[in-house]
């Protein structure tokens, strides 16, 4: 009955507040409109709007007491700050700078405000709640007032590079901007975001020309990013992470792509320490020496254009109409990490393209402000369990990252045909087969992409990215018998360890019927005898998943008994101290070393099965 009753007074302060900030909102539109008319009454609405921040600040529900991560009193903060400079610009008479505030300002930072209380104090933690508020409120509340479909924007991109303290790596990288982008010719708009720095950040950046400076007293996360949109005035978004070092014709080559197709909804380039096999692979990690070999590089080839089931966005090119369709950056996403992989699936889902530029190269230093926070407070760990219960899937599942042995394998077969079809089975989010696509456009060879899956929560995923696809509730092999009917496949490719299906016999045996002549069955199984698998036993370690011990030579025979060439690929992974292990743990080791090393070491074994 307590609880109820404390319940209903946080929804009545919650309510109040949301009405009042609405309040404030419109104020702080009325202090802009006055600030162009230089109206000395601007200060009145200042001085009201200092006071909505402090009530507002000490009437907060006692929810807000646990959720720290709704960063509600650092917000109150930054617009007490704000307000203050405006009113000190007032006094000077320096109506520019204080209606730059006001518009880039103010009134974002009260938007986000808002928009936390709205949240974390009325959708979150509620599933039904937070459904429709991303299926119908999410996007419209983060839209940029920038954006209209019928006007053109003010400039062609908005390039913005955030900066929490590292201020000599920060240099470098708008030094590198600075000197490789031709603003005018671009009409592009450069947007400096110091965020709560304690460097002398904001110093430099107040120090570069022409640049709008947005400037966070305190770090408030993700809310910073989420923001972002609602300050650019350009028809693209160009976000930069400031340990990027960019070069020569990078922001004219990343255009030019994301230009090509409307249904293009961001572009990355090369990069190396990166993820998500976006690397590139250069003789020298060397910056200074990296950008002059990238400066040579760079030269514009639609031929170079993959498109990926997600981009790693260290340097990014977003269409500002995608963002405010879908929305960006999700706050609930507060240990900073997944953000990105979150906005790579509701882009995939809604039938956009990502795709990575592998014409144009740039440096990445690599995580320079986000490490400590992994290493201490574990937000790679924290970030994904967000993910998967937003999305009820994991981030990192089954075909979030194209795989590699898969695609060099491809590499090397003889496919006659420039026209083929090709069959994924359980390929999850699809990157394999965007990959395989790739690739084959490379040889001047066209494919049609099938997708077949019976995990229900990846169709979301696959069907967009699929010219068919079709969802089966049976068995694989039952599905694979009756999926497509009257179709043959030049190549089928399963995503999953094979072992993990009781009828993978079976599965053999149809995809020999399902593949044309001289066609392929590609597919993998984890070695149950793997190093670290075994480690993790010794050490009363249960593994994430189920353990098959599906014998790697028992493979080879029932594959062997359907097809007339079966090739074994072992895949070994480099583990220092395997010498040891095997000293320590296997008896009469002199004996069997070279035998038992080799078993252990090989993390799976890949079977190319042809007709």
């Amino acid at each position: 009955m307590e609880e109820n009753i404390l319940k209903h007074e946080s929804n009545q302060i919650l309510s109040s507040i949301l009405d009042i900030l609405d309040t404030a909102i419109n104020g702080g539109i009325e202090l802009l409109t006055l600030l162009y008319q230089n109206m000395q009454q601007s200060n009145g609405i200042v001085d009201d709007l200092l006071d909505v921040v402090h009530a507002v600040n000490k009437a907060q529900p006692p929810i807000f007491v646990d959720r720290t991560y709704a960063y509600i009193s650092q917000m109150a903060d930054n617009l007490n700050d704000t307000l203050e400079r405006v009113k000190d610009f007032l006094k000077k008479r320096e109506w520019e700078k204080a209606r730059n505030l006001a518009e880039f300002q103010i009134l974002p930072f009260l938007r986000i405000w808002k928009e936390a209380f709205y949240f974390w104090g009325y959708i979150y933690p509620n599933d039904s709640r937070m459904r429709l508020y991303y299926e119908q409120e999410f996007a419209f509340h983060y839209r940029s007032p920038y954006w209209q479909d019928d006007n053109e924007s003010e400039y062609t991109v908005s390039i913005v590079i955030p900066a929490y303290n590292h201020l000599d790596t920060t240099k470098q990288c708008i030094e590198h901007i600075l000197k490789y982008t031709d603003f005018e010719k671009l009409n592009a708009e450069l947007i400096l975001i110091d965020h709560g720095s304690n460097d002398g950040t904001l110093e430099y950046f107040q120090s570069i020309p022409n640049a709008k400076v947005i400037h966070f007293k305190n770090n408030i996360r993700m809310y910073m990013f989420a923001m972002i949109p609602l300050i650019c005035q350009g028809k693209y978004l160009a976000l930069i992470n400031n340990d990027i070092l960019v070069t020569k014709n990078w922001l004219k080559n990343l255009l030019s792509c994301i230009e090509s197709d409307e249904k293009i909804a961001l572009t990355v380039p090369m990069t190396p320490n990166i993820c998500n096999l976006q690397m590139i692979s250069v003789s020298t990690n060397d910056p200074e020496e990296f950008v002059l070999w990238a400066n040579e590089f760079n030269h514009s080839n639609p031929s170079l254009w993959s498109d990926r089931t997600r981009l790693m966005p260290s340097l990014c090119i977003y269409r500002m109409k995608t963002i405010c369709e879908l929305g960006l950056v999700d706050p609930y996403f507060y240990s900073m990490e997944f953000w990105d992989d979150d906005f790579s699936l509701r882009v995939r889902r809604a039938g956009y393209r990502q795709v990575l530029c592998e014409d144009t190269a740039c440096y990445h230093f690599g995580s320079v402000t986000t490490k400590k926070a992994q290493k201490e407070e574990s937000t790679l760990e924290y970030g994904r369990e967000l993910f998967r219960k937003k999305n009820h899937v994991d981030a990192w599942g089954t075909g979030f990252c194209y795989d590699y042995t898969a695609i060099q394998i491809l590499k090397q077969t003889s496919l006659q045909s420039n026209n083929l079809d090709i069959l994924g089975l359980d390929c999850g989010f699809g990157d394999t087969l965007l990959q395989m696509r790739n690739e084959l456009r490379h040889l001047n060879k066209y494919c049609k992409l099938y997708n077949l899956t019976i995990q229900p929560e990846y169709e979301p995923d696959l069907k967009p990215l699929s010219d068919e696809f079709e969802l089966h509730c049976s068995s694989l092999s039952n599905a694979l018998s009756s999926a497509f009917i009257h179709k043959q496949f030049d190549i089928i490719y399963l995503s999953r360890d094979i072992s993990e299906y009781s009828d993978y016999k079976r599965i053999f045996l149809i995809a020999k019927q399902r593949l044309k002549l001289n066609g392929v069955f590609l597919l993998w199984s984890k070695n149950p005898w793997h190093v670290l698998t075994l480690h993790q036993m010794l050490q009363f370690t249960l593994p994430e998943k189920r353990i098959t011990f599906l014998e790697p030579s028992e493979l080879e025979v029932t594959a062997q008994a359907v097809f007339s060439r079966v090739q074994t690929l072992p895949v070994k992974q480099d583990i220092s101290g395997i010498d040891g292990f095997v000293k320590q743990h296997y008896l009469g080791y002199n004996k069997i070393r070279n035998q038992v090393v080799e078993k252990i070491s090989t993390q799976c074994n890949y079977l190319i099965c042809m007709q």
